[in-house]
C-alpha cells in the first residue's frame, strides 16, 4: 500500500483558550476526492488552514507527500504542491480573467509578484491559462474583467487560479456556496472532472447532495473533532453524524 499524499496527525487549534480543532487526524491517498463536512462552526475551515499554513496549531503535524511541512510558511507549502480555492473570491479586478490565471501560472515559477506579472505576457503562461479556463468551463470569458462576471464564473475562476499552481493537492473551501441548483451541479461535475485528470482534492462543502454525489469518501467534523470517516451513504447514516446536524439545526431555530 502506497503512502498517503496528505497526512494530518493530532491537530489541535485554540482561539482565546477555546479548542477550534481537537485532536483531528486523517490521511488522504493520491488521486482521491474527499469531502470534509460538518455543521457550521465545526472547525472545518480552520482545519483546512492548518494544512495550508495560514493557521498554526498548538499541537500536531501535517505531512505532504511524505514530508513534514508543519513548520513551513504558506508559500513554501504552495511550492511543494498545495493549492487552495477560497470561499470568498478575490480576483484582480483590473485584470482580465485570462491574465488572472496567467499571473498564477507565473507564480508557479517565482514567488515574486513583479516577476510573475512580467511573466503574464509570455505565450507559455497564457496558453496554460487558456487550457485551465477551458477545463473549468469559462474559456468564453477569457477577455472579460472579473467585475463584469456572475458568481458562477468567479467561482470557476478561483478554481482555475488554484490549478495554475499545478498542485498535488487541491483544497476547495465551499466552492458551491451561493450558487443555484443548476450552477452547483455543473461546478460539482467540473470538480469531479478535475479529479479524474489526476488531481487529488479535499473539499469543504455544505451542499450535501452534491458532496455525496461526487466524493468517494466523507470526513465529518463536529465541535473540532472528527466523528466519522467513510463512504458517503454509510457516513450520513451514522447516528452521531445525524445528531450533529440535527443539533445544529435545532440551535439555529432556537
Amino acid at each position: 500500500m502506497s503512502a498517503p499524499l496528505l497526512d494530518v496527525r493530532d491537530i489541535e487549534v485554540r482561539f482565546d483558550g477555546l479548542k477550534a480543532v481537537d485532536g483531528a487526524s486523517f490521511s488522504q491517498a493520491r488521486g482521491t476526492l474527499t469531502g470534509l463536512i460538518g455543521p457550521n462552526g465545526a472547525g472545518k475551515t480552520t482545519l483546512l488552514r492548518t494544512v495550508t499554513g495560514t493557521v498554526r496549531p498548538v499541537a500536531g503535524a501535517v505531512s505532504l507527500d511524505g514530508r513534514d511541512i508543519s513548520a513551513l510558511p504558506v508559500h513554501r507549502r504552495a511550492r511543494l504542491g498545495l493549492g487552495m480555492s477560497n470561499q470568498i473570491v478575490r480576483p484582480f479586478r483590473s485584470m482580465t480573467v485570462l491574465d488572472n490565471v496567467a499571473l498564477a501560472a507565473g507564480l508557479d515559477r517565482t514567488r515574486n509578484p513583479l516577476a510573475a506579472l512580467l511573466a503574464v505576457g509570455r505565450t507559455e503562461q497564457q496558453a496554460r491559462a487558456r487550457d485551465l479556463l477551458d477545463l473549468v468551463g469559462i474559456a468564453d470569458a477569457a477577455d472579460a474583467e472579473p467585475e463584469n462576471l456572475p458568481l458562477g464564473y468567479l467561482k470557476r475562476l478561483e478554481v482555475a487560479r488554484a490549478l495554475a499552481l499545478a498542485p498535488k493537492l487541491l483544497l476547495l473551501d465551499e466552492p458551491l456556496a451561493g450558487l443555484n441548483h443548476v450552477e452547483a451541479g455543473r461546478l460539482a461535475d467540473t470538480i469531479a472532472t478535475i479529479n479524474q485528470t489526476g488531481t487529488t482534492i479535499l473539499l469543504i462543502e455544505h451542499n450535501l447532495s452534491e458532496v455525496m454525489r461526487i466524493c468517494g469518501r466523507l470526513l465529518v467534523l463536529d465541535q473540532g473533532r472528527l466523528i466519522a470517516d467513510g463512504a458517503p451513504r454509510e457516513v450520513m447514516a451514522d447516528p452521531a453524524v445525524r445528531a450533529a446536524y440535527m443539533g445544529a439545526e435545532a440551535d439555529a431555530a432556537a
